[in-house]
């Protein structure tokens, strides 16, 4: 029977030395998630939990669990490995130091570079990089989006300011990648409350060019009452953007959804709402959708607003 928690892994030489024999180590009882690694069977291999797990038997000395499975580790659920589209499954960084070259693994992603004693951290008896340490590498080690996609939610997650990551950023100039985490770490924002709405902010700032946005601030009117707080908002035009996850589609929150716009517009507010599937494939017509907007809001500036922005 399947055991009904995450195991650890063991080298096979310790496993043996267990007591467990070969026969056995090749029956329905254990498995081998790498070549000389093994685990009793349990029921989600795949899993964010069994995969770190997995993973941590190939750390070397020195080296620490890195990446999305080391904000995991840290508090940041949200970074589970599971990709863009929930299904996917990404590599578990492995960062080794420099000079060590690891057979590659499939699903691993070795990263060879330097690593300060105070860039690592124990957490459940795992050596995982540091909160800090964590933001930068994700900041750097993909491109712009990916990276603040991640960036957002390692800050949201585990309460970090972006300004420090940015500044580790800066203390290492000489680290590849550091020009890349710059330019994410300065888009970076807590606010934002998931990853489409982090995904609507990028194409808002780097694919259309329109000014950065507040995330999540209060809109309230003359008599400072609270009526939306938009995920983005121009402060200067009045243009809103609105992502809609699968929460969205139930008939209350879509209902809810069509009142608070109601009043936004009604207010001179100008709305522009997305999807999924307009950050994702359809994002050239999100860009054409966020620049007319920008310029009806643009418009309605020249008329009496019936709200301000409040204190987020």
């Amino acid at each position: 029977m399947a055991l009904l928690r995450p195991q650890p892994s063991l080298r096979t030489t310790d496993v043996l030395a267990l007591g467990v024999t070969a026969k056995e180590l090749r029956g329905p009882r254990w498995r081998a998630p790498f070549r000389g690694v093994h685990s009793p069977v349990v029921p989600d291999p795949a899993s964010p939990a069994q995969r770190v797990l997995d993973a941590a038997e190939l750390v070397p000395p020195g080296g620490a669990i890195g990446g999305w499975a080391a904000g995991w580790l840290l508090g940041a659920t949200d970074l589970d490995g599971r990709g863009r589209s929930g299904l996917e499954s990404e590599d578990i960084v492995i960062v080794v130091p420099r000079g060590h070259h690891p057979a590659s693994r499939e699903g691993i992603r070795f990263v060879r570079t330097a690593l300060a004693d105070s860039d690592v951290i124990m957490v459940d008896g795992l050596v995982v990089t540091t909160a800090v340490r964590t933001g930068f590498d994700l900041a750097r080690s993909t491109d712009v989006e990916e990276g603040l996609v991640a960036t957002d939610v390692l800050c949201r997650q585990l309460g970090l300011a972006p300004a420090g990551l940015l500044e580790y950023a800066e203390q290492h100039p000489r680290l590849e990648g550091s020009p890349v985490a710059r330019a994410v770490l300065a888009l970076t924002d807590p606010r934002s409350r998931s990853t489409g709405e982090t995904r609507l902010r990028y194409i808002w700032v780097v694919q259309a060019g329109l000014p950065r946005p507040q995330c999540n601030a209060y809109v309230v009117d003359e008599h400072g009452t609270v009526i939306a707080m938009p995920d983005l908002l121009d402060e200067r035009t009045g243009l809103a953007g609105e992502y809609d996850g699968s929460s969205h589609r139930e008939a209350a929150e879509h209902t809810e959804d069509n009142n608070r716009e109601e009043r936004m517009e009604g207010m001179g507010l100008v709305v522009v709402r997305a999807t999924s599937i307009d950050v994702g494939p359809q994002r050239e017509r999100t860009v054409t959708r966020l620049l007319a907007g920008q310029a009806r809001a643009s418009a309605v500036t020249s008329r009496s607003w019936g709200w301000r922005p409040g204190r987020a």
